[in-house]
């Protein structure tokens, strides 16, 4: 199966990685990485945000600025799922449509956020987004253009078998993967401030964890931990900017096998 979503792709790329006028010189399709578990969105008085973990789907179009706008492809929309509690406990959804999405990293994580007057309205106490298998992210000056013919067979190519293959080479990549996602829901709990740092980090990891088992992926996310309680602080590098940069650094490889998987199309 694997093999037949590749050479798909391959057929599929000689005529899309000759880009249209309108997507030359556009940023980068991204793959959103599967949460697995609801990420806790954090609210302030203008919007609910958290940074998601994500990937580039293509190696050769420009790397994206910070801030960076996208949008989620019409089919993706229903495995992203952004859900609240109220007070009295009942679970209220919220359209994936009203999210924004922007870039926080270049390529490896998004910030993904929804107005809090929305959550406000609704009396939501808490919420949280939880992103499914095989979703990915448009540069929404790209989207702007899917009406023309070859930059919608690029967007199509990009986020269907592109996508599927990023699933299993990314997604479901095992220990790494799963230590990146571990050291992004560290990061997301730590304020983006110029200090980037939290009171009390033991609590920081305890509250993180929760009741996860121990196991390889927890060994690596822990090991990065410790290096980054270590060095941050000194001036160079906030504690929130360590981990942040120890997730980007997991995914890379991850990335760069997806990358040869295609060149190769093995």
């Amino acid at each position: 199966m694997a093999k037949t979503v590749i050479r798909l792709a391959m057929i599929l790329a000689a005529a899309v990685f000759a880009p249209s006028q309108a997507s030359a010189g556009e940023p980068q399709i991204l793959g959103l990485i599967a949460s697995l578990a609801p990420l806790p969105m954090v609210c302030d008085a203008d919007h609910c945000s958290v940074e998601v973990s994500a990937f580039c789907l293509q190696q050769h179009a420009a790397v994206p600025e910070r801030g960076t706008s996208y949008v989620l492809p019409a089919e993706t929309m229903q495995r992203v799922t952004v859900a609240g509690q109220t007070s009295s406990g009942e679970t209220v959804t919220i359209p994936s449509s009203h999210l924004r999405l922007v870039t926080a990293r270049g390529n490896r994580a998004v910030q993904v956020s929804v107005g809090a007057a929305a959550v406000t309205e609704l009396g939501l106490t808490s919420v949280a987004l939880t992103i499914g298998d095989n979703v990915s992210a448009v540069p929404a000056t790209l989207a702007a253009h899917a009406d023309d013919p070859a930059t919608a067979q690029e967007i199509a190519l990009a986020t269907g078998p592109l996508r599927q293959l990023g699933g299993r080479l990314v997604d479901h990549a095992g220990v790494s993967v799963d230590a990146a996602r571990l050291l992004g829901r560290l990061v997301n709990a730590i304020p983006d401030t110029p200090v980037g740092d939290v009171p009390d980090r033991q609590e920081l990891w305890a509250q993180v964890l929760e009741a996860r088992a121990s196991g390889p992926s927890v060994d690596v996310a822990h090991s990065r931990y410790g290096g980054c309680a270590t060095i941050a602080g000194r001036g160079f590098i906030t504690f929130r900017e360590c981990l942040a940069s120890q997730h980007d650094m997991l995914i890379n490889p991850l990335n760069r096998s997806y990358w040869e998987a295609v060149d190769t199309g093995s």
